[in-house]
């Protein structure tokens, strides 16, 4: 098939695949912010003390549809964990976590996959990231999520809704699940502190964001 031809296709079945969504009523029910204060997501879990951080207006007004959590977590017995979640109807006020610290100052080092186990003990994948800034050296770890849908990669991960969409299912709200903490050791055990923290959060994020108890883990 010539390069033309199929361009001119590809066009149409675009146009057509945004058309269709246009005309789907919207699957997201929840206008303005979701109504959530995080009451599930625990500030003391397995000697892991939270202490919560005021977000501030202007991260608020740059994000009109989201609720955002930050919290701090220290067990006392390595570099503590900061924790950032937003939650939200509009995947517009998503980003990829790279592009917000590469312009508050971070530097990335190297970018890889980790594991998170899941409630029913099957694993998915998370991204794990290492950066520099001038102050230090740190390890992340982020995934977006919403009902049974992770994925590491905002572009593939709005596919998946829009595809969601065009079946006819409506989605909730979504989440952007980052989590961090200075590099004190070696970068591979900063990711895995961090993993083993974010896969005993798992089953209360998902209590949160899809209403499962955290006793069917």
């Amino acid at each position: 098939m010539p390069k033309v031809q199929l361009h001119a296709y590809i066009l149409v079945l675009l146009l057509s695949l945004s058309i269709l969504a246009m005309r789907i009523d919207k699957p997201l029910s929840i206008k303005g912010r979701p109504n959530t204060n995080f009451s599930k997501i625990p500030m003391q879990l397995d000697g892991w003390v939270a202490t919560k951080i005021p977000v501030d207006e202007k991260t608020l007004k740059a994000l009109p549809s989201a609720s955002v959590l930050m919290r701090y977590y220290d067990d006392s017995k390595g570099t503590p964990i900061n924790m950032t979640i937003v939650y939200g109807t509009d995947l517009g006020d998503f980003h990829q976590p790279e592009f917000c610290l590469e312009g508050q100052g971070h530097r990335s080092l190297s970018k890889g996959k980790v594991n998170i186990k899941d409630i029913d003990g099957q694993y998915f994948p998370a991204v794990s990231l290492i950066t520099e800034s001038d102050y230090s050296k740190q390890a992340f770890v982020y995934w977006f999520s919403s009902d049974n849908v992770n994925s590491t990669f905002l572009g593939n991960y709005k596919f998946k809704m829009l595809m969601s969409r065009l079946r006819g299912k409506r989605i909730g709200p979504s989440a952007m699940i980052r989590l961090s903490t200075e590099v004190d050791e070696s970068d591979s055990q900063s990711v895995k502190r961090i993993a083993d923290f974010a896969s005993k959060m798992v089953p209360y994020f998902r209590a949160e964001f899809m209403d499962e108890s955290p006793a069917k883990k």
